[in-house]
């Protein structure tokens, strides 16, 4: 399975030579320049994997961050930052990439553990819901409506 990323970028330059390395480990990329842009796409709900710059115009990667986890959604988020701000890991993002990374294995690695980190984090989220509908069973069709 090929995860599918929306990859948010202003500059287009570093969009274009990122775009290419994600494709060459195997992602699936679509792209967009701003932070409202990503939050529009994402709202489409197609993605496996939101990467976020940090600083972007109209809205920030750290507010597109903050809208997905209060809409409730376990999507994974990697932040990729000339400036990686560590404090987001608690507060809802997957995985910070300093943008000097230049070891396109190691992207891929963090890439692969935040959307690790999300699928687990969605499994733990459906084991601890309860059943709201009790299955019926085979004595359940004989029984009488009092």
């Amino acid at each position: 399975m090929k995860i599918k990323i929306l990859y948010a970028e202003d500059d287009e330059f570093t969009r274009k030579f990122e775009i290419r390395r994600l494709k060459e480990c195997g992602f699936n990329v679509s792209s967009v320049e701003d932070g409202q842009k990503a939050w529009d796409e994402y709202q489409k709900g197609r993605y496996d994997l939101l990467l976020l710059d940090g600083d972007m115009p109209k809205m920030q990667g750290e507010e597109v961050m903050r809208l997905v986890r209060e809409a409730g959604d376990d999507i994974a988020i990697v932040m990729y930052s000339s400036l990686p701000d560590y404090s987001l890991l608690n507060e809802g993002v997957d995985e910070c990439i300093d943008k000097g990374t230049r070891n396109s294995q190691e992207v891929e690695w963090r890439i692969k553990t935040a959307f690790r980190r999300s699928q687990e984090r969605k499994e733990m989220n459906r084991l601890k819901t309860p059943k709201t509908e009790k299955r019926k069973t085979f004595w359940d069709r004989f029984k009488r409506n009092s």
